[in-house]
């Protein structure tokens, strides 16, 4: 049976709150495991708690993770500890808050699609941290570099799974009773919900009503969904991706190392005999070396003999 034709027979009889799953689900529940967030004790913080939020807050705390909800709102507060069972709460409005929350988390899901800063949430992140987006907002997210560089942090975004991994999900939230939170709403209401949608009244709206109709045209349309998963997840499997994600893409940053780093690069040097191409200059020749070095007049680097103790060229 094709991947189209199980999801419009199957989905249309599942309950909208597991429907949402083969979506928003597996949008959250990849990056989650993906990037090694699934796993006890560590401090994952989530950024907004709409329809993907609060499924992220979910999944993270049955992987047993510390959740930190991070919003903009202090309304969101009580759901988040209170409902969702998050361990903490963080409102990025209150500079305090976000001074004492920085570099203490090990990962980031920011589900937030409007233009939004990254640097507070880079931040937050502790060395070799990351920040995976899932939210495109319209205009592009300015990229702070230096952050990257002395924390050795990531930025990354994912979108879906395979389904591989959308069966996965749905039995670890099987196990783990996780659903989505939804309102159920005739079709006639979309206007109304709309304007419910603008003003935040709403945690995740379906705009299909309960009856045969609408969830065989749900199941049709997830159907679809799952077949273009199914082909991108197909087509992984024969280069070794994880869920069809020719596009799960990331930039990071380095800077240095500790002294256990020095030791074994400088061991591995010496095995392989590596060493730097450089011209060794007497101090005098300093202003000259500058002016050379504007000219791109210099193979790779100048090595400046303060004491003029060592065989420098001279000018």
């Amino acid at each position: 049976m094709s991947a189209t034709s199980f999801a419009s027979r199957k989905m249309s009889h599942l309950k909208p709150a597991l429907r949402y799953l083969i979506c928003a689900g597996i949008t959250v529940y990849n990056p989650l495991k993906y990037f090694g967030f699934a796993e006890v004790s560590k401090n994952i913080g989530v950024v907004g708690l709409g329809g993907l939020g609060h499924l992220a807050v979910k999944f993270a705390k049955a992987f047993g993770a510390k959740v930190t909800v991070i919003s903009t709102s202090i309304s969101k507060k009580e759901e988040a500890l209170k409902h969702l069972c998050a361990d903490s709460f963080l409102l990025s409005r209150d500079q305090e808050e976000v001074q004492a929350a920085k570099s203490t988390m090990d990962g980031i899901i920011d589900t937030v699609s409007a233009s939004h800063p990254i640097l507070p949430l880079i931040d937050l992140l502790k060395t070799n941290g990351k920040l995976v987006l899932l939210g495109a907002p319209e205009k592009p997210l300015e990229l702070p570099v230096f952050p990257l560089l002395m924390g050795r942090k990531m930025v990354a975004g994912s979108a879906t799974g395979g389904m591989k991994e959308i069966q996965e999900m749905v039995d670890f939230a099987a196990k783990h009773n996780i659903t989505a939170e939804t309102e159920l709403i005739p079709m006639e209401y979309v206007n109304t919900a709309m304007k419910r949608l603008a003003k935040g009244d709403v945690k995740v709206v379906a705009p299909f009503g309960d009856n045969e109709l609408n969830g065989w045209v749900f199941g049709l349309w997830m159907g679809w969904w799952w077949k273009i998963a199914a082909w991108g997840a197909l087509g992984a499997e024969k280069r070794g991706e994880r869920g069809g994600r020719k596009g799960r893409k990331m930039v990071a940053g380095s800077a240095t190392g500790g002294m256990k780093e020095i030791q074994e690069m400088v061991d591995f040097a010496a095995k392989h005999n590596i060493t730097a191409e450089t011209e060794l200059i007497p101090m005098e020749y300093v202003n000259t070396a500058m002016k050379r070095l504007a000219k791109g007049d210099v193979r790779y680097r100048f090595v400046i003999d303060v004491g003029n103790t060592l065989a420098a060229t001279k000018p």
